[in-house]
């Protein structure tokens, strides 16, 4: 059963035996593959993709925040005995009075995380779809997803910069406010960037190839450089990086290196990264150009 806004409706669901059949035919090469929480870098021999996971998830939680708030304000409108003065529910057992619009509103509230849902599976269907038109075997890095979503773990500190606050007496005072703790849990919610890669690893088996995972602490592509085979840790907001000379977007830069990790799945193949750079450099180019001219929006991690 799921949820619509005049309330539960049932569905039939059929499934047939055997394999299902190939819709598309792909490539046989490998690719590297770079994910993050909220986008995903694929390069292919002669071309990149840099793309956003579910992009227009934003707008369903526009919904959910204006259906929450009404149906908070409600709640709160027709139940003023079970809050104290500070607005928290008072200790202990209460009956609560629910309106009919209410109860319209959380149904909605529903239908809407469900819409939500079938929406980021049916674009990560969609792009793994063009991803493996190009290529059937994928070298990614492996990601601790349920580790990333966790706040972080650090002791509190202070910001170096200062801000400026407005007490309730109307004066002003500068104040160095605590670091936040919160880390990727509402970009993986919304976008479940572990559902993209469990569906692109199916798609690449029914066409004979394989999702590859790399050893993470090993080869460390994000902090390595082919050009002086060295590795040089960089901060998550520096987006651009500078390597033989040459300004490299750093997702794309990384799954550049992870297409040359070699069969161990430990080391990089530096020779294979010195012969394919300069492809790899007007295919970044070429990349970049058609995103820019697209108009469509983009987020700012992409750092251009």
């Amino acid at each position: 059963r799921k949820m619509s806004p005049s309330g539960w409706r049932s569905y039939v669901v059929l499934y047939l035996e055997g394999d299902a059949p190939v819709r598309h035919t792909s490539t046989d090469a490998v690719a590297g593959l770079d994910p993050g929480v909220s986008t995903v870098a694929a390069v292919f021999e002669e071309a990149c993709i840099l793309e956003e996971l579910a992009p227009d998830c934003k707008g369903y939680n526009r919904k959910i925040t204006r259906l929450s708030r009404q149906i908070e304000r409600s709640v709160r409108m027709y139940n003023p005995d079970n809050y104290d003065e500070d607005g928290r529910v008072r200790k202990g057992r209460h009956r609560w009075k629910i309106t009919g619009t209410c109860r319209r509103r959380k149904r909605l509230l529903k239908t809407v995380f469900r819409q939500k849902a079938a929406y980021t599976k049916q674009s990560h269907e969609e792009l793994a779809d063009r991803l493996v038109e190009r290529a059937n075997v994928f070298i990614t890095e492996e990601m601790d997803f349920r580790a990333l979503q966790k706040r972080s773990k650090r002791p509190p500190e202070r910001q170096d910069s200062t801000s400026v606050i407005v007490k309730k007496d109307g004066t002003r005072q500068s104040v160095r406010k605590f670091k936040k703790k919160k880390r990727f849990g509402s970009s993986i919610r919304d976008r479940a960037p572990a559902m993209f890669l469990a569906i692109l690893k199916r798609k690449c088996l029914l066409q004979g190839g394989d999702v590859i995972t790399a050893d993470t602490k090993v080869v460390r592509a994000s902090q390595y450089d082919h050009v002086t085979d060295s590795y040089k840790k960089a901060p998550l907001s520096c987006r651009i990086k500078t390597v033989g000379g040459h300004r490299v977007q750093r997702d794309l830069y990384s799954g550049f290196l992870l297409k040359h990790v070699s069969e161990d799945n430990r080391t990089i193949d530096r020779a294979g990264c010195n012969l394919g750079f300069e492809a790899f450099l007007q295919s970044q180019e070429q990349c970049i150009n058609d995103i820019r001219a697209s108009g469509a929006g983009y987020p700012a991690c992409f750092g251009f």
